[in-house]
């Protein structure tokens, strides 16, 4: 056992080295328990006065060594010197890095004791807040799953237009055909397949007069070139039978594939529509 290296690794604040040498040469201290009190003495002396000039990332871990060191016996500090090295690393601990200290380490310090308390409380007020309120899902929110109200940009760009020409109505997107007609009504003006896709088909935006029962006034399909592919023209001829057998207008509107105003065009051409209607 060689003391010099040890006063030495002291000296320059090597407490890793410290740690190691207790801990090793725990059987001879064993037998010499005045020089392991003496020198225990001494480890808590410069510990204490050391502890302010260290990184308070290294504290907390410094300081549980130290405490484990006294809880193995391979030193014997004394309680002043326990309650000494427990408040000076409380001192310099953030809240939360001392609440965990104070609870998983410190024994004979006050401090610590009122830092338990008010863990305690915490934890306390919380289970009487949980056993009220529903406890949030915890689960991952899988928000990719979530369907857009619009489809598109232009739907988004063409639903500011009818809110601007229509400031007194309801305006809703993506209707199902059959929240609009009474399918009783209908049935025998239109064919099988007509029927069949009655209860598929959505109309892009309908406004609503909330001054009548909230009854639609007005249907608006938005077109661009999706709709000229034949599996599309044959929906939008069924869609548009639908309506004529009705005798109501469904307006279709359509910009130029490129435009830098569409929310102004589309306005011009609702406003044109409504005109001819």
């Amino acid at each position: 056992m060689n003391l010099e290296l040890f006063y030495s690794k002291m000296a320059n604040n090597d407490w890793g080295f410290v740690y190691d040498f207790m801990k090793k040469n725990n059987a001879y201290f064993k037998r010499n328990l005045l020089e392991l009190e003496r020198i225990s003495g001494f480890i808590a002396c410069e510990y204490v006065r050391y502890i302010p000039t260290e990184k308070p990332v290294l504290i907390l871990t410094l300081s549980q060594k130290m405490i484990s060191l006294n809880k193995s016996g391979w030193v014997l500090f004394t309680i002043p010197q326990l309650i000494d090295i427990e408040n000076v690393t409380l001192d310099f601990l953030t809240k939360e890095d001392g609440l965990s200290f104070a609870k998983s380490f410190c024994v004979h310090s006050p401090r610590a004791n009122l830092l338990e308390k008010e863990l305690t409380e915490k934890v306390d007020k919380r289970e009487s807040i949980e056993v009220t309120k529903p406890k949030a899902n915890k689960a991952f929110s899988r928000k990719d799953w979530l369907s857009p109200l619009f489809k598109s940009s232009q739907e988004l760009e063409f639903y500011q237009s009818l809110k601007s020409s229509f400031p007194n109505h309801f305006i809703y997107p993506n209707v199902a055909l059959s929240n609009i007609f009474d399918f009783d009504s209908l049935r025998n003006s239109i064919n099988a397949k007509e029927r069949d896709y009655f209860f598929k088909a959505v109309i892009d935006f309908v406004v609503y007069d909330p001054t009548d029962l909230h009854v639609p006034n007005y249907f608006f399909e938005v077109d661009s070139h999706y709709h000229d592919n034949p599996a599309a023209k044959v929906k939008d001829n069924m869609k548009d039978n639908i309506f004529l057998s009705a005798n109501i207008p469904l307006h279709r509107v359509r910009l130029l594939e490129y435009t830098n105003t569409p929310r102004h065009e589309f306005t011009v051409k609702i406003k044109k529509l409504l005109e001819e209607a």
